[in-house]
């Protein structure tokens, strides 16, 4: 996943700031591509399952690393929708990176979360129906998804 992020600039979303971050700590981690935006209600319901769905993952080993991309109008409608996101990695409003992502994969709605391989390829789609179960094992599915992986 290094590989098709490792010229973007990434933020830590952490409550006493956003702190820039290396490309190089989503090596080994399963990664998922959250595109979502704070205009969209269904985005801003889903946010919370998937804030706990990455702690329950994360819970005993730092194995699951999202990455939000913002479809958001406006920087301060991403900042203000940052708040209510979990201590995850973002990319600037804006950012070159972001529109070669939007170019690369065709969206068919928001909130979309792609679980990519480290050159990018898609692993799954889209994730969020089985994220939105509230039997989910999130440990058992993030291992799954590393299965998947060949890259």
């Amino acid at each position: 996943m290094a590989d098709l992020l490792k010229t973007a600039q990434l933020f830590r979303n952490d409550p006493k700031g956003p702190k820039q971050v290396a490309s190089e700590e989503l090596r080994g981690k399963v990664v998922g591509l959250f595109f979502a935006a704070k205009w969209n209600p269904t985005c801003v319901d889903f946010t919370d399952w998937l804030k706990h769905f990455y702690q329950l993952a994360n819970k005993d080993k730092h194995q699951f690393e999202i990455v939000f991309i913002s479809r958001d109008h406006s920087e301060k409608d991403m900042k203000e929708y940052l708040g209510k996101h979990g201590t995850w990695l973002y990319t600037p409003y804006g950012c070159k990176t972001v529109n070669s992502l939007f170019n690369r994969y065709t969206l068919k709605q928001i909130p979309q979360l792609m679980i990519v391989q480290k050159g990018g390829t898609p692993v799954v789609d889209d994730a969020i129906d089985v994220i939105n179960d509230p039997k989910v094992d999130a440990p058992g599915l993030v291992a799954k998804w590393k299965n998947l992986t060949t890259e």
